[in-house]
């Protein structure tokens, strides 16, 4: 009987550390919530605008004449759109 007392006592000892070192067992102190509870709203999903190169290509089909060929600039007007557009 004794060797059942004792380990009883271990066993309580147990519980009531564990009971005092874990956090889900601490009584949970009132705190005032630093937001409010009503939050906004989110707005309307506007996405970014696409990408369209139409009008980079337009400026790099009227730039050729006078840069092509210098530089790094390809001869040719389509690999000149290419290189500079990529850019």
């Amino acid at each position: 009987m004794t060797v059942l007392r004792k380990r009883l006592a271990v066993l309580a000892l147990g519980l009531a550390v564990t009971a005092l070192a874990s956090p889900s067992y601490a009584p949970a102190s009132p705190s005032t919530p630093s937001l409010p509870l009503s939050q906004p709203s989110a707005g309307v999903y506007i996405p970014p605008p696409a990408n369209n190169p139409s009008a980079q290509i337009n400026q790099l089909n009227h730039s050729f004449p006078l840069n092509g060929g210098l530089g790094l600039n390809p001869t040719d007007r389509d690999a000149y759109i290419r290189y500079n557009l990529t850019r």
